[in-house]
């Protein structure tokens, strides 16, 4: 819970600091915290790229293209084959990159099939869950939008705002979600009033959850007195 608290933190700083708590708190070597924190982001990349791809079908632009890059990159993202594709090309990219095949490594090994199926689950759930809330607040607006529509719009504009590591993905999952709304046929006013809300009740909060867990266990995190 309080990993939400990073939301905000410019280039994605905030995984170090959980990576820090996790381990002072359970003595687990940074470099498999680290492991762990490249199969999140990894997994919620692949995830929100196969719903944006999905997307095609609901916003009308879908094609035999679009079907080939789904399929695409559910495999060259799948850990053994993305595993494979690396160590095929670690020789000729940079050596900050190389440097990290250890971590990629340990990373794949975090993921059977079974595993790696459970984790892609949670993960669609989770999008889902956010998808069910832009849905409801635009049937506040008075507008019945289906949720996998939602959820697909929400999940593009978050993947659109994570790839600019801008923090949160301020100002551009905003002008995404309230484009794709507009696109969809939500009037401009009622688009920005839902695209507001929509990111208040989800990344906003969470960043409020996550802060408050943060200071009351900080004394278990930091060692700092209450």
């Amino acid at each position: 819970m309080c990993g939400l608290a990073m939301s905000v933190t410019p280039v994605k700083f905030g995984y170090t600091i959980k990576n820090y708590i996790i381990e002072n708190i359970t003595k687990t070597p940074f470099k498999k915290t680290l492991s762990a924190t490249f199969a999140e982001i990894y997994v919620d990349f692949l995830v929100l790229s196969v719903i944006s791809l999905l997307g095609m079908f609901y916003l009308k632009k879908f094609s035999v293209i679009g079907a080939v890059l789904i399929i695409i990159v559910s495999v060259i993202f799948y850990p053994s084959v993305f595993k494979k594709i690396f160590i095929q090309f670690r020789t000729i990219l940079p050596y900050t990159i190389r440097k990290y095949y250890m971590v990629l490594k340990d990373m794949v090994s975090f993921f059977s099939i079974g595993l790696f199926g459970e984790v892609i689950l949670i993960t669609i759930l989770a999008w889902l869950s956010e998808g069910i809330s832009l849905s409801l607040i635009l049937k506040g607006f008075g507008f019945d939008v289906n949720i996998i529509k939602t959820t697909i719009i929400f999940g593009f504009a978050t993947l659109a705002g994570s790839l600019s590591m801008l923090p949160g993905g301020l100002i551009v999952s905003d002008i995404t979600l309230f484009g794709l709304l507009v696109y969809i046929g939500i009037p401009a006013y009622i688009s920005l009033g839902a695209t507001i809300l929509a990111r208040i009740c989800t990344l906003w909060l969470s960043v409020i959850v996550g802060n408050s867990a943060l200071f009351l266990n900080r004394k278990v995190f930091f060692g700092v007195q209450k």
